[in-house]
């Protein structure tokens, strides 16, 4: 049977955190979860960029990242290969308690199932 995982779950070699998971504990540590029951470690790549802490504006982008990539409607200033995200979904939601704790998603797009979850 699964269940979510907890943040602080603490394995042989300490707390483990994939990119995203990371990020996200990074924000609520800084207080952007306030009032909300989140783990950091339910929140999948995906989920990050769908969050409404980003800036969907392309307008509203500082100049480092129009310098970087001018094609770009959102900023990305490192990294080879150019992240390509739908067109839409940037910083379009709002946090909720136990955000996907329930939802199983598949890689590389980490949609949630069922939909809607």
């Amino acid at each position: 049977m699964a269940i979510p995982e907890q943040q602080y779950w603490e394995y042989p070699n300490g707390y483990n955190y994939v990119c995203s998971s990371f990020a996200a504990a990074l924000w609520k540590a800084a207080g952007l979860f306030e009032g909300f029951e989140i783990v950091p470690q339910e929140i999948t790549p995906r989920d990050i960029f769908l969050l409404n802490f980003l800036e969907n504006d392309p307008d509203k982008r500082p100049q480092a990242c129009k310098d970087q990539d001018p094609t770009l409607p959102y900023c990305q200033i490192t990294g080879v290969y150019q992240v390509i995200l739908p067109e839409g979904e940037l910083g379009s939601l709002a946090p909720y308690d136990h955000m996907f704790e329930q939802c199983t998603t598949i890689t590389p797009f980490y949609y949630h199932l069922p939909q809607g979850c």
